[in-house]
């Protein structure tokens, strides 16, 4: 699930957790046919492509006023589908960059096959899921082996991604490049989110009235003066 708040935890995981979600997400990228180097499409993907691949999988977009006001998106499991809000939906439509974190975010939760744990592990293990969430994201969209080599700022261009998200996932594969463990052994990683509060609260925006603050061009969480004023379609949602 997407929240529109920015997390500060520290998540204890066994030393291997992040090589293979980084399989998981290059066995998609192979599977849909993207190649390491390239931006993937993840509207075409998930309105075309994962059907192909998750029997009965559906892609909705609803009204805003049907999502409980902290929430961007979310994944179920019964029936299979990712829910995403209208208005995400129709930034990621025109490849806002904050709104493609969203949906890799979302489409994490599926392909590491959250929905087979329990309620209750769920519940026990929820700031531990949203991390392999955002971890998936951060790998599919900008994989280890290339963004290691990169800036930021190229990062972000080549990838499609906010300044800010290309900054925390070089500067957390640097840490890591400086952390030896052994197998098993428990290790620290804080875990911010992908996305600064200003890039989700902006998605709860039509495009259309954000004229006046380029989400591409945000690289820090400073919010702006006043809220830009509704669209009449954003109104009705």
């Amino acid at each position: 699930m997407t929240h529109a708040i920015n997390r500060l935890v520290f998540i204890s995981y066994s030393y291997g957790d992040e090589k293979r979600i980084a399989s998981l997400a290059a066995h998609l990228r192979q599977t849909i046919g993207v190649r390491p180097e390239k931006a993937f499409p993840i509207v075409d993907v998930l309105e075309f492509q994962i059907c192909d691949l998750w029997k009965n999988f559906r892609f909705v977009v609803n009204l805003d006023s049907n999502f409980d006001p902290l929430v961007l998106a979310t994944a179920k499991f019964d029936p299979p589908e990712i829910v995403v809000r209208e208005s995400v939906y129709q930034h990621a439509v025109i490849d806002s960059r904050p709104a493609r974190v969203v949906l890799a975010h979302e489409l994490g939760h599926f392909w590491l096959r959250h929905g087979r744990k329990s309620l209750k592990e769920a519940q026990l293990e929820a700031e531990y899921l949203e991390w392999q969430a955002d971890e998936f994201a951060a790998e599919l969209l900008m994989p280890s082996g290339i963004a290691s080599r990169m800036a930021p700022d190229e990062i972000a261009g080549q990838f499609k991604v906010p300044p800010q998200t290309a900054k925390v996932r070089l500067e957390t594969l640097e840490a890591r490049r400086k952390i030896s463990s052994a197998d098993g052994v428990p290790r620290y990683e804080p875990f911010m989110g992908l996305l600064s509060r200003f890039e989700r609260e902006l998605l709860y925006w039509a495009p259309a009235s954000l004229a006046a603050y380029p989400l591409d061009q945000i690289s820090s969480p400073s919010q702006p003066s006043a809220p830009p004023p509704r669209t009449a379609a954003a109104a009705r949602a």
